[in-house]
């Protein structure tokens, strides 16, 4: 249940596996939802790589505080974690973009910043960011976890009381050997997992239109396909990334693709009571 009391519901996405397309999916999902006439945060709890800033269209060239602080010293970057404030009560305020209510680390260090803390450190600093933020009255905050099943991710899920998982996968046997191993931690950390969302799935020929798959078929012996109901297949196209070089999600701007559709299905199945 979620541990933010302005929030009704808080889907985490996720996946051991990097590179599946965790945050398409999270942009996207919470473009979908909030076309459905749902109010919507999205938090970015990647430290390491946040590219919901990119996806978003809120690119940072510069660093502002507060991130670091400068050991004058040495000229160390050092790691600044929010305050603690007397009451404990939220004062961050997230960013608006197309009607979504947005929290990323990547909005606070520009894009050739690394962060170099600790898992420990790391976890912390998520945590405490997402405890700060002043959140509104919101249906739905998608969390766009980072891969791994690490401290970050289990105290970013633990924190916020994610109420629902949806895993995403790609049709290749490595993912879904992660995407396994995935589902048995959020299983231990007693999570509904509502089911996976299968990324880069097929191509679809221009000319003909049919369906072309482009991974091997010869996984369908793989126990997760039979314990997670699919909810959406995402086909690999380059619309994906105009709309990225735009500076906006595809989901924003046109709804009536092939690419778009299997998000506004998972949008209103979720909506209508996966949750």
């Amino acid at each position: 249940m979620s541990n933010i009391a302005s929030i009704k519901s808080i889907i985490g996405v996720g996946s051991c596996k990097g590179g599946v397309g965790k945050t398409t999916v999270s942009v996207n999902l919470a473009m979908a939802l909030r076309r459905t006439g749902a109010d919507v945060g999205l938090f970015d709890a990647d430290l390491y790589g946040p590219n919901i800033p990119i996806m978003m269209g809120l690119r940072q060239k510069e660093s502002r505080m507060p991130f670091s602080i400068r050991n004058k010293s040495t000229g160390e970057s050092l790691s600044f974690i929010p305050l603690y404030t007397r009451d404990d009560r939220p004062y961050i305020e997230p960013t608006q973009k197309f009607g979504i209510h947005v929290m990323s680390l990547g909005l606070w260090f520009s894009e050739k910043d690394v962060a170099r803390d600790s898992s420990f450190l790391g976890s912390k600093l998520v945590t405490q960011v997402l405890s700060d933020i002043l959140w509104p009255s919101l249906d739905y905050l998608i969390i766009d976890l980072p891969p791994g099943t690490d401290q970050l991710l289990q105290e970013v899920v633990e924190r916020a009381g994610v109420d629902g998982m949806l895993l995403v996968t790609t049709p290749q046997d490595m993912t879904l050997l992660d995407a396994g191993r995935s589902l048995e931690l959020f299983r231990s950390l007693e999570i509904n997992v509502l089911g996976r969302i299968e990324n880069m799935s097929y191509l679809r020929c221009d000319g003909c239109g049919k369906r072309i798959d482009i991974y091997s078929r010869g996984y369908d012996d793989w126990q997760i396909l039979d314990e997670l109901p699919l909810l959406g297949s995402i086909p690999l196209d380059p619309g994906y990334a105009r709309p990225v070089d735009a500076d906006h999600p595809f989901t924003q701007v046109d709804i009536h693709t092939d690419v778009t559709k299997p998000f506004l299905t998972i949008a209103e199945r979720i909506k209508t009571g996966l949750l």
